[in-house]
């Protein structure tokens, strides 16, 4: 019978599984409780017989038989016999092991070569082996055995009156010796170049050896625009930069390439009389206007001539095109190109609503930039008995508001000064019918030095029951909007369930031991809300089951309501698979706008260790060979246990409604103990020992702290086997 040790745990991980053996003290030999084994130096089983014998068999691994002449039988001696010895030796008459002598390199083990003199191997280097000596060193230089010394020797490279050739130090070279990179190409002996680059061809620079090398120079126009030659490759390369010092003194930092260095002047001293460095290149001085061609202008701080500016992207990060003055102006707002539009009389921009779609709405939007306290101002035209929602999105780290003025309004514009993105106005109130009638929409705030927005303009027509919301069509499971899998945190806002019965679905990945919590929060008057989630294998059902989980929580927060329905992980709630979200309101009447807010939280905190899979009989961690537990193919006799590594010094985990098993032989009579200490995570653990069929035998164990007694599972006079 086969023993076998496992557990299982509900979201636990392990610091160490301890295992002991030891001889049963129910063994019929031996007095109880004092039970002891015979073990050999080594730790494990003693070796073998020591007496008589009939064969070499019959004796320990370092004895042999000595039977004499005549005799039936002998007495193991210490000695080798045949095939005992190590590789490479023989066992000689008088049963000691000898290496034998040798003929010739071929008879020496790698890394030793045959000693005429002696006829032994011995260390040093073979000729013409590259097992011993590689042809190439790892600093890309030949190399080869020395046939004298008997060492791996770098060659040097020489060069002589009969060309290039490869000697053993420098003393043996007639010529020139190279050392240098040059000595690494396939025909160093070159050009020799003791003027310099000057004496070398086109796309050659002369090397540290004196002689011309194929590779570019280090001056300006040895490589293509936006490259700089790499001193130490002389090749040329992107080199990036973040300012001039990061560059060759022939070049500077070109920012508007991306940040790399290109040939040009670093500053005006690199440049002739009257002529200042600008971005670059060397242009003439001005002190006014008159001094620069047309299109241009002086820009007197920097006493160079400027392309007039028609956008802010023609002007430097740190500045802004004044459109009036066609000037760049270091610090000014970049506005929008529509400015001025700072007032219905400036001319308010006109934002285009389109034709109606299918339903009868219409849509439009505008984009600008808001500078410190300016505003911007736009026009729509309704039609009689349309509605109007004007949504305002911006950098949640600024603060913009937005107004809603016209005749249809009254004297008081309706204002969305909240902290919240986007800003939203909705006019008028459901079943109010108004006349065709211009609307204005005003963006204003501190927009500080620029403060980018985007007003989006959505009309209803007059029997819509309301505004439909960006995710719309999901009103079928089979029209979920999708949620990444990746995010742990997922938000809309100003969403809406439109009344006879509209239904918003959403669809997210889940894994058994993941947590989901989805947050509902509406305005305190509106109608409470149902949330619900759906497995695929459930929503997909021929009956259409209910959902698996619907209970929901309702929270007041600051007056709105927040409806919360929250499966905590590590509970095994889910299945592998997609999961659904349905929310709808409970009122007919439905919802104008909520705001969701899903959090959904992996297994994070358990992973499957290195020693997965192990999750049968068939395929548990092997202890008898593992390192540091097993010794000599078995796990030997321990007192006080001896604990499991964990794969790759990491430890030991094991995941929710998992099995982790552990296998190894035992002797017959044998006892074995394993018990678990575990890090302190909430869960439970229990220890059974098993056989080869899964039964367990013996008594189960539980998890402990590591400051607790340990309780061990226990099995006594165990059969042999595993």
């Amino acid at each position: 019978m086969r023993k076998t040790v496992f557990w299982s745990a509900q979201g636990l991980a392990l610091l160490a599984l301890m295992l002991g053996t030891g001889c049963d003290d129910s063994s019929p030999s031996g007095t109880p409780g004092d039970a002891t084994v015979d073990a050999g130096p080594d730790g494990g089983r003693d070796s073998g017989p020591t007496g008589p014998c009939l064969e070499d068999g019959d004796c320990a691994d370092s004895q042999y038989c000595d039977i004499e002449d005549g005799a039936f039988s002998g007495t193991c001696r210490d000695g080798c016999r045949e095939g005992s010895c190590p590789t490479g030796q023989e066992c000689g008459d008088d049963r000691v092991c000898r290496t034998p002598p040798c003929a010739g390199d071929a008879e020496c083990p790698t890394g030793q070569y045959c000693d005429p003199a002696s006829q032994a191997c011995i260390p040093g280097c073979r000729e013409n082996d590259p097992a011993d000596c590689p042809p190439v060193g790892e600093d890309g230089r030949a190399q080869a055995c020395n046939p004298t010394t008997r060492v791996c020797e770098t060659l040097t490279i020489c060069c002589g009156d009969t060309g290039c050739e490869e000697v053993h130090g420098a003393g043996a070279c007639g010529g020139e010796v190279l050392m240098g990179a040059l000595s690494c190409q396939p025909d160093p002996c070159g050009t020799p170049c003791p003027g310099g680059d000057a004496d070398c061809g086109d796309n050659q620079f002369c090397n540290d050896d004196g002689r011309c090398q194929d590779g570019c120079r280090e001056e300006a126009g040895a490589c293509p625009p936006g490259q700089t030659c790499d001193p130490t490759l002389h090749a040329c390369l992107e080199q990036p930069c973040v300012g001039n010092e990061d560059c060759p003194n022939y070049q500077f930092c070109d920012g508007e390439a991306g940040g790399v260095c290109g040939d040009g002047c670093q500053g005006s001293d690199d440049c002739g009389d009257g002529e200042i460095c600008e971005r670059g290149e060397c242009i003439l001085r001005c002190m006014d206007d008159g001094d620069c061609g047309n299109g241009q202008y002086c820009d007197v701080d920097q006493q160079a001539c400027r392309d007039n500016c028609d956008s802010h992207d023609d002007c430097e990060d740190n500045e802004a095109c004044d459109f009036g003055t066609n000037r760049c102006v270091i610090g000014a707002c970049r506005d929008d190109v529509t400015e001025p539009g700072d007032s219905v009389a400036d001319g308010a921009i006109v934002i285009d609503l389109g034709a109606a779609d299918a339903d009868g709405f219409r849509a439009g939007e505008a984009s600008g930039t808001l500078c410190g306290a300016d505003s911007d101002f736009f026009t729509v035209r309704l039609n009689q008995g349309e509605r109007l929602r004007v949504r305002l999105f911006f950098d949640e780290q600024e603060n913009l508001d937005v107004r809603l003025s016209g005749p249809a309004v009254g004297d008081e514009p309706i204002t969305a000064a909240g902290f919240d993105v986007p800003e939203q106005i909705v006019f008028p109130e459901p079943g109010v019918v108004n006349n065709a009638v211009d609307y204005t929409i005003e963006v204003f705030g501190a927009g500080g030095r620029g403060t980018m927005y985007r007003v989006e303009v959505t009309v209803a027509p007059a029997e819509a029951p309301c505004f439909p919301d960006p995710l719309e069509q999901d009103d079928r499971y089979q029209d979920a909007t999708g949620i990444n899998a990746n995010l742990e945190r997922y938000e809309q806002r100003l969403l809406s369930l439109c009344p006879r019965r509209d239904v918003d679905w959403f669809r997210v990945p889940m894994q058994l031991n993941d947590g989901l919590r989805v947050e509902v929060v509406t305005a305190a008057d509106e109608a409470p809300i149902a949330i619900a989630l759906f497995s695929r294998r459930r929503v997909e059902g021929a009956a259409g089951g209910g959902p698996n989980y619907d209970m929901v929580q309702a929270e007041n927060r600051a007056g709105r309501v927040a409806y919360v329905l929250d499966i905590p992980a590590n509970e095994g709630a889910f299945t592998d698979e997609d999961w659904f979200i349905r929310i709808q309101s409970t009122n007919p009447d439905g919802v104008p706008d909520y705001d969701l807010t899903v959090l959904h939280t992996g297994d994070r905190e358990c992973q499957d260790d290195g020693y997965e899979p192990n999750d049968g009989v068939r395929t548990g961690t092997d202890l008898d060979t593992l390192p540091g537990v097993g010794m000599g193919g078995q796990v030997p006799y321990s007192d006080d246990g001896i604990e499991v590594p964990g794969p790759a010094a990491d430890p030991l985990f094991i995941c929710t409604f998992n099995d982790d098993y552990y296998c190894l032989d035992l002797d017959a009579g044998d006892g074995l103990e394993a018990w678990a200490v575990g890090d302190g995570v909430a869960g439970e653990l229990a220890i059974r020992i098993v056989d080869d069929r899964g039964q367990a035998q013996g008594a189960a164990g539980t998890l402990t702290g590591a400051a607790e007694a340990t309780d061990p599972a226990r099995f006594r006079g165990a059969p042999a086997g595993r």
